[in-house]
């Protein structure tokens, strides 16, 4: 089973200053994809996962 992180850092006003950072790994714990970036708009929101 892959593995999935998801971070994201508000600021005080939605869209000015917000980061988000992803990462996947494969199941050997591989880190597949690791993405970091600015937010240029928006109100980034994380929903928590359903079983």
């Amino acid at each position: 089973m892959s593995e999935r992180e998801l971070e994201l850092r508000r600021r005080r006003r939605p869209g000015r200053n917000d980061t988000a950072q992803i990462v996947i790994k494969d199941a050997e714990g591989n880190t597949v994809l690791n993405a970091t970036g600015a937010l240029s708009k928006g109100n980034p929101q994380a929903l928590q996962e359903r079983p």
